[in-house]
């Protein structure tokens, strides 16, 4: 398998399309809201490339690809894509997720498909310094709405069959080592140029997914929370135009003990 085929005489994709960035990290959450954190592999990047409204011989090209991969056997694809400010960042090591190509004939001699990939290594790129806190976008906000925040208590909870509860609460009672009260956790639901999302996405690949810890301060009241990472080990990116990127972030707090 090469490089995967140019389409419009053009490039190797077209809008809308779905690009990741995957990490694997194993978390153990003790029941104080403490946590260890081991990072598993390096980071790894996955496409979903739709295309639409092809002529037949780029369909063609696109058959061919698969068919020279042998479907899911060879991992040795490429594919370099731009973006709006002309940075071309290339892929290797990309392996088909898919041992057939589905080609419909929406229109007469007009074609859709798509094809989907992710990297089968990682070539050791160390990844980049970032700040202990979360970045601020150009209009000087970290968050856009609508956001969510989200109140996290834990309790231990006998139901009766007679409609009786017995429960305890971990958090907020003054146990020792506990929470004093919630714990905080947020979605955010960004709306992205491709300057922003590349503050985010240098972000998130300097964590290493849910590795590393940062400090968020909460949109909705200011309030600073030093001990919090990303919940996700996921960062799915939906690449839907020029400078139109959505993204969805998931933000938990966690408990530290001196």
């Amino acid at each position: 398998m090469s490089a995967v085929p140019k389409v419009r005489g053009n490039g190797q994709a077209l809008y809308p399309l779905t690009r990741s960035r995957e990490f694997s990290t194993d978390v153990a959450q003790f029941v104080n809201g403490t946590e260890q954190r081991f990072k598993v592999r390096a980071g790894l990047t996955r496409l979903k490339l739709p295309y639409s409204a092809l002529v037949g011989s780029d369909a063609t090209s696109l058959k061919e690809f698969v068919d020279s991969a042998k479907g899911m056997f060879d991992p040795n694809g490429t594919i370099t894509l731009t973006d709006s400010f002309g940075s071309a960042i290339s892929y290797a090591d990309l392996a088909l997720d898919q041992d057939t190509i589905e080609v419909t004939e929406l229109e007469p001699l007009l074609y859709n498909t798509q094809i989907e990939l992710h990297q089968v290594k990682n070539r050791n790129t160390p990844p980049p310094d970032t700040d202990p806190s979360f970045p601020v976008f150009d209009n000087g906000l970290t968050a856009q709405r609508p956001y969510k925040q989200i109140r996290r208590f834990l309790s231990a909870v006998v139901d009766q069959a007679a409609g009786i509860r017995y429960a305890w609460a971990w958090y907020g009672e003054g146990l020792d080592g506990f929470p004093d009260g919630a714990l905080m956790a947020w979605e955010l639901t960004l709306l992205l140029s491709d300057f922003n999302l590349s503050i985010i996405e240098t972000y998130f690949r300097g964590k290493e997914g849910r590795m590393w810890p940062f400090s968020f301060t909460d949109p909705d009241d200011a309030s600073v929370h030093p001990n919090c990472r990303f919940d996700q080990d996921v960062l799915d990116i939906q690449h839907a135009g020029v400078n139109n990127n959505q993204l969805k972030v998931q933000i938990v707090e966690f408990q530290v003990n001196s």
